[in-house]
């Protein structure tokens, strides 16, 4: 086994992989939430709260709003 290189650190976990997707009535509904949000910013499709890329986010049934608005 190779040392590892400094100043780097190995990370190893065993962590649940969530990939569910939402419905597409709830996909909706969040979009449509957050299109209408002041802290959404229409042209990058970005919130402000979070920097997440809101059809990505929307997307991800685990996913939450960060100002609990879905």
């Amino acid at each position: 086994m190779e040392p590892e290189p400094q100043g780097k650190k190995k990370v190893v976990a065993n962590t649940e992989v969530k990939t569910s997707a939402t419905d597409t009535e709830t996909l909706g509904k969040r979009l449509s939430i957050c299109s209408e949000c002041a802290d959404f910013v229409a042209s990058l499709k970005r919130c402000r709260h979070c920097s997440c890329f809101i059809p990505l986010k929307a997307r991800l049934s685990y996913s939450k709003c960060p100002q609990n608005k879905w």
